[in-house]
């Protein structure tokens, strides 16, 4: 499957993996459910008008669910749900 366009207010993010301040990196099963969590935006719904894009590094909370795209695990949510844009993690 390959998502062509996204519609209405979505947005599709690549996940990021968090580190900790060793450089581990932190699986998903030891995440919080209201951390904060951090994702690459990959595509925005035709209705989004924003100052940020595809490859901008986001921050966000909830409202996001996985979607599996080929190999790839990919989130989709609604744009509302990102607290900020964020240049490193």
């Amino acid at each position: 499957m390959k998502i062509n366009k996204l519609l209405g207010n979505k947005v599709l993010l690549k996940k990021l993996d968090k580190k900790n301040p060793t450089g581990i990196v932190v699986p998903d099963s030891a995440e919080k459910l209201d951390e904060i969590k951090f994702g690459e935006v990959a595509m925005l719904g035709e209705d989004v008008e924003t100052s940020w894009g595809a490859g901008d590094k986001v921050m966000f909370q909830f409202g996001f669910e996985k979607l599996k795209v080929g190999d790839e695990e990919l989130l989709i949510g609604n744009v509302d749900s990102i607290i900020a844009v964020v240049d490193e993690i």
